[in-house]
């Protein structure tokens, strides 16, 4: 019975980790749905952040395919750093090459602009490789339909366990012969 118990134990255990983790998904995944819904920008912010996931290599910025790159939206971008702006209506990904007081200068992939300071959205901060095909793959339709299957499947499974669990606690518990017999 011990090692039954023991057994029921550890699987309750493994089953509650796994839905911790299902339920950050999912949250992670609706709230990336909502703010990508609500917002009519063309990048998702949250809290003066945004960031964008690199789609190919781009050796003139060192980044990979797959990079993610996180901006702040309120600090003031200094030379040689990545910045996220404005182009006419186009978000795009650039260096600052030169700043001056009327603006910025920007090197781009196909040539250098010369644009306000509030046309700048973001300046980078940091940059985490091969993070953001994680993110992209987490960050899917599919991934939150499977993790509310599995999520409804292990919470099925854990109130199956709950109960005989309980069974057993009541096979081999002993009987309080106090509260049936109260002394006078």
């Amino acid at each position: 019975m011990k090692v039954l118990k023991f057994i029921t134990s550890i699987i309750q255990k493994i089953i509650s980790l796994i839905n911790i983790v299902l339920i950050i998904v999912i949250v992670l995944n609706l709230f990336n749905l909502i703010l990508s819904k609500v917002q009519d920008n063309s990048y998702i912010t949250f809290l003066d952040y945004t960031y964008r996931i690199i789609e190919e290599n781009d050796e003139q910025f060192n980044l990979k395919k797959g990079d993610f790159v996180l901006f702040d939206l309120k600090r003031t971008p200094e030379e040689e750093e990545l910045v996220l702006f404005n182009n006419n209506g186009t978000v795009e990904l650039g260096k600052v090459t030169e700043i001056a007081y009327e603006g910025l200068t920007i090197e781009t992939k196909e040539d250098d602009i010369f644009t306000k300071n509030d046309q700048v959205l973001g300046t980078n901060i940091k940059t985490i490789h091969n993070l953001g095909d994680v993110i992209t793959r987490l960050l899917s339709t599919r991934v939150l339909t499977v993790a509310i299957i599995i999520i409804v499947f292990t919470s099925i499974m854990q109130y199956i366990l709950n109960k005989a669990q309980n069974k057993i606690k009541k096979k081999t518990e002993k009987p309080d012969f106090k509260s049936f017999n109260n002394p006078v």
